[in-house]
């Protein structure tokens, strides 16, 4: 799909994707998350998620930061050490994730951008978009971690061990 810039520069499908948590960050962080939870080795250094999602080590790095200062990744010190999560895969949500890497406002409470009470009097869309970003947000609450690593490897029919690294480059060249 071909976008062009906006007034502003910044192109209109870029926006969009920001605006419903589609941002780099946000991917980067299910990959590394649904890593963690899938496959028999539950303790990861950053080299093996990023192989394990075929995303770059660098920037990954930063991401797991996010993810271990929200609490949902546990860092490990030592020769054996790495990364884990916090905690069972079924107490950690994908609103959790998604506010972890790009905090709680990543969701606008008006789609013109416009403040409160402006947005009360002169939005059009305001309704209805209270309604939809509620439903949205209650969605993501509700759906755990546990689920997307279940699809991701009933998808791929894989075994533990085969989960661990890979499983998410697989996924890549199915779609």
């Amino acid at each position: 799909m071909q976008t062009s810039p906006d007034c502003d520069g910044i192109a209109t499908e870029e926006r969009q994707n920001d605006m419903i948590g589609g941002s780099e960050k946000v991917r980067y962080a299910l990959h590394a998350m649904v890593c963690l939870a899938g496959g028999s080795c539950k303790v990861r250094q950053v080299s093996d998620l990023a192989r394990c999602a075929g995303l770059p080590r660098f920037y990954l790095a930063k991401v797991v930061q996010h993810l271990t200062r929200a609490g949902l990744v546990r860092s490990l010190r030592g020769r054996k050490g790495g990364f884990s999560l916090a905690r069972p895969a079924a107490e950690i949500t994908l609103l959790q994730i998604i506010e972890a890497v790009e905090g709680r406002d990543w969701l606008p409470d008006c789609l013109l951008g416009l403040n409160p009470v402006e947005s009360l009097r002169l939005c059009p869309v305001h309704d209805c978009w209270a309604r939809a970003r509620a439903e949205l947000l209650a969605v993501l609450d509700r759906t755990r971690l546990s689920d997307l690593a279940q699809v991701v490897n009933r998808d791929l029919a894989v075994t533990d061990s085969q989960a661990c690294p890979g499983f998410l480059r697989k996924r890549k060249a199915i779609a």
